[in-house]
């Protein structure tokens, strides 16, 4: 079943934010471009694709390794379904 989408609602959007907490040893501060390797994922808000603010929970990782892995994991709490690219279907 397809939908009329608007322009800014036709892509799935996730952010990715990293942690910036405790790197520097004054209070409130930070080190600029410096971040840990562990953060939230979250998917943003679309009513195209039935993302609701009331849906988007953020999914924590907890290394740069795990990134991919919790990226699944958000769409797939979403419902989100990926389909394979040409290119990705060539190697399958």
């Amino acid at each position: 079943m397809s939908v009329k989408a608007n322009d800014g609602e036709r892509m799935i959007e996730l952010r990715v934010k990293f942690f910036t907490n405790n790197i520097t040893s004054e209070q409130g501060t930070v080190d600029p471009k410096t971040a840990w390797a562990s953060g939230w994922i979250v998917a943003t808000a679309n009513k195209t694709h039935g993302i609701t603010n009331s849906k988007v929970k953020p999914k924590a990782f907890h290394s740069f390794a795990g990134i991919q892995t919790t990226m699944e994991d958000v769409l797939a709490e979403h419902g989100i379904k990926l389909m394979a690219t040409r290119r990705e279907r060539k190697y399958r």
